[in-house]
């Protein structure tokens, strides 16, 4: 089984020192402490400083806050065991500068290193700033380490032995990351989805919280280096202040803060869009808006908290998922700023809490939103039930009405219909008195003809009064009483062949038909009175929108202009009462009457 070696690091006062021992009992070593310096104006050189004094102490795990200029460490390795090939590694990717010192042969070697260092020209290719160390067993070695950002002073000086340091990154905070990403890039999709499917405001501010939380995790872990996308680093951190802005509208929509706190409601809002303006002041000027970010941030963090207390009492009991959320990433956002600025120590909870609890939130917060999703359905559903069972008993109670109606109307029309039977009768009554006084056998045949034309309409009101339904008339039923009733009155033989399509028409249309039909057929009985079998034929069908009437017979022709009789004027009077109607008389064996009108849908 293979040995790691661990390196035990001592930072060197200039005063005294101490060696860090190195043996074979330990892969890692990251829990010591070491000296520093601060060189403000970054102009001292290696050769400078070595001969300055190292004399404040810190841990390994480093958290110094803001520093202006430059920060140098110094340790010596002290190598007993058998291996001698070492990495020392930052922990940290983000500082500009990070250079490594150490004199041999007489001479400073510098090994140089940094945040816009590509990866491909770096000796160790990874993302978190790392050197190569070469010390022959029994030997001591002294280092000074040089490092320079616009970031708060923080990070972990570790020493590894070569091959765990390798094992150990497979499975560092990058997997971890890489996690992160995934998790936000679903809900990502998801929201998006939610947002095109529902339209609310909602789901959009909170997409876009969630990808700007996904830009800002991209930017802080490092992994631009690999793309060599790192010389945006400060450009990206605009996603911080869009974040914050996102944050406050999706928990402005969320909380009903407009419907609870009016006058918060505006003020957040305001604050929102200035937080939206900083983020492109970031781009222009990385600081001092950065700390503004940071600073600002809190204390919105703490007014969303209060707001949120504040809406729970008010009656909103389902913020407390919200509340929990939220609390929780401000725990590890204070520890991480404290850290930042170096009143903690930097250790996993201080450095990466604030990650897992950025992703927590958004996960808590994208469940909540699926929960409102299915509130929001199951309050639709049950408001539609509602409204069914409403709309239901309107129609129930508005179809007897309409039951109702037509019953009384029907009974009216009925009766109308018998008052007009009753006045056919009486009509026909008189037309006899006066028939009998009448010594000019021509004018009692034309009392005659005009007595059986209305006994013949009288007949059709009848039939019509008697149906059952008189909304629509069947036309096959219709058709075949009224030539049953017109061939009746004439002591004649007549033999009829029909072809009627089964379909019903309107009332007023059936009306007119049935006269219309009664006169043809009576007409063509009266002027072929020396024929000893008249035959008609009766057809009637639907061609799209259009009803076509044809009625042909074998008797003798006429022309309609000259034999301008009561019945025909009757014919076209009646044909004018049908929708869009033409008419006409052909003459081909026999005669042919031909009608087309516009069928009038029944509703």
């Amino acid at each position: 089984m293979i040995k790691f070696f661990l390196v035990f690091l001592f930072f060197l006062s200039s005063l005294y020192g101490e060696n860090l021992l190195v043996t074979s009992k330990q892969n890692i070593y990251d829990n010591f402490e070491l000296t520093y310096l601060n060189d403000e104006n970054s102009t001292k050189t290696i050769e400078k400083i070595a001969q300055e004094r190292f004399s404040k102490t810190t841990s390994n795990k480093f958290a110094l806050g803001y520093q202006k200029g430059t920060v140098w460490f110094k340790f010596t390795l002290e190598n007993t065991a058998k291996n001698k090939e070492f990495i020392l590694s930052l922990n940290e990717h983000f500082y500009e500068k990070a250079n490594l010192y150490y004199y041999h042969n007489n001479k400073w070697i510098q090994k140089s290193n940094g945040l816009f260092f590509p990866i491909e020209n770096r000796k160790i290719k990874n993302s978190k700033l790392s050197f190569a160390l070469d010390i022959p067993t029994q030997t001591t070695q002294t280092y000074y380490l040089e490092i320079e950002g616009k970031y708060g002073y923080f990070g972990n000086i570790s020493l590894y032995e070569k091959e765990f340091f390798y094992f150990d990154k497979r499975i560092d905070i990058n997997s971890l990351y890489l996690l992160l990403f995934g998790i936000l890039i679903i809900i990502v999709v998801f929201n998006t989805f939610m947002y095109l499917k529902l339209k609310e405001k909602i789901y959009l501010y909170y997409v876009g919280y969630s990808f700007s939380n996904l830009i800002f995790l991209v930017n802080i872990s490092g992994i631009l280096v690999y793309f060599d996308l790192q010389y945006y680093i400060y450009d990206l951190q605009l996603s911080a202040a869009f974040m914050v802005g996102f944050l406050i509208l999706f928990s402005l929509e969320y909380l009903e803060v407009k419907r609870y706190i009016h006058f918060m409601d505006k003020f957040l809002k305001i604050v929102a869009f200035i937080f939206f303006f900083i983020g492109f002041l970031v781009v222009y000027s990385y600081q001092p808006w950065n700390k503004v970010i940071n600073n600002l941030s809190g204390l919105v963090t703490i007014i969303l908290i209060i707001l949120a207390a504040v809406v729970y009492f008010k009656g909103h009991k389902k913020t407390k998922y919200y509340l929990f959320a939220i609390l929780a990433f401000f725990v590890f956002v204070v520890l991480f700023t404290f850290m930042v600025k170096g009143v903690f120590e930097y250790d996993f909870l201080t450095r990466y809490g604030f990650v897992v609890a950025t992703v927590v939130e958004a996960t808590i917060f994208s469940l909540i939103l699926t929960n409102r999703y299915h509130n929001l359905k199951e309050t639709n559903q049950a408001y539609l039930k509602t409204e069914i069972k409403k709309q239901t008993k309107d129609l129930t109670v508005l179809n007897h009405k309409l039951k109702k109606l037509l019953s009384e109307r029907d009974l009216l029309l009925k009766e109308l219909l018998h008052r007009v039977k009753n006045n056919f009768h009486m009509i026909i009554g008189i037309l006899w008195l006066h028939q009998d006084k009448l010594k000019v056998q021509k004018d009692k045949e034309v009392f005659i003809e005009l007595s059986n034309k209305i006994k013949s309409m009288s007949k059709i009101n009848e039939y019509l009064y008697k149906s059952k339904d008189i909304s629509e008339v069947n036309i096959v039923k219709y058709l075949t009483e009224v030539t049953t009733l017109s061939s009746s009155l004439e002591n004649k033989r007549v033999k009829f062949s029909k072809d009627i399509e089964n379909i019903s028409i309107k009332f007023q249309d059936a009306m007119s038909l049935g006269i219309i039909v009664n006169e043809l057929i009576t007409n063509s009985i009266k002027h072929n009175k020396h024929l000893k079998s008249i035959d008609i034929n009766l057809c009637f069908k639907k061609e799209q929108e259009i009803l076509i009437l044809e009625l042909k017979d074998n008797g003798s022709s006429f022309d309609p202009q000259k034999s301008a009789g009561i019945g025909l004027l009757l014919i076209e009077e009646f044909c004018g009462k049908l929708k869009d109607s033409q008419y006409q008389f052909l003459f081909e064996n026999g005669n042919i009457f031909l009608l087309r009108f516009k069928y009038d849908e029944i509703k």
